[in-house]
């Protein structure tokens, strides 16, 4: 039984450090449906679609209190979001019960929802066309119909992104 514990914690360690060095690396595991694939990594090209964000405010609050971040390294302690960037400045938003229409082109598998996949509340931003003012972006997936993106908290500021990511 010594011997089990001992080659448990031992994987465990192993693990963790493995982990530790490849986002030291700038590799990121993307453990949601919000995206596909597994593995990105950080990349100096602005213009890459995917980034990597720290939520702030009640919606940062409400992630974190329901479980869609796990414990992380953004200052609520919990983990950053990754999420396609779907409108920049310059670009039109329209907010429906559709779904998000960026410039007129209503994007895939965006329509909010008014319960989260256990069954809580979720209120989606307040239907509206919106022009993406300039520090700011929307977010929003269209892989998965779930996610928890700009259809509920609306456009962050570009001061929120952490990196921006591609896929490895």
């Amino acid at each position: 039984m010594r011997h089990a514990l001992t080659y448990v914690f031992l994987l465990a360690t192993i693990f963790f450090a493995l982990v530790s060095i490849c986002a030291l690396c700038g590799i990121r595991f993307n453990v949601s449906e919000s995206l596909p694939g597994l593995i990105y990594i950080v990349t100096s090209d602005n213009s890459s679609p995917v980034l990597e964000f720290c939520p702030v405010g009640s919606f940062a609050e409400l992630s974190k209190e329901r479980g869609y971040r796990r414990r992380g390294i953004c200052p609520d302690g919990a983990s950053p979001m990754l999420k396609p960037i779907v409108a920049h400045a310059g670009d039109t938003v329209e907010v429906s019960a559709h779904g998000i229409a960026v410039n007129g082109t209503l994007l895939h598998n965006t329509a909010p929802r008014t319960t989260d996949y256990r069954g809580r509340t979720l209120t989606p931003w307040r239907f509206g066309r919106y022009d993406v003012a300039p520090g700011f972006v929307w977010v929003a997936s269209q892989n998965n119909p779930l996610s928890f993106d700009s259809r509920y908290f609306g456009p962050i500021l570009v001061s929120q992104i952490r990196h921006h990511l591609r896929p490895l």
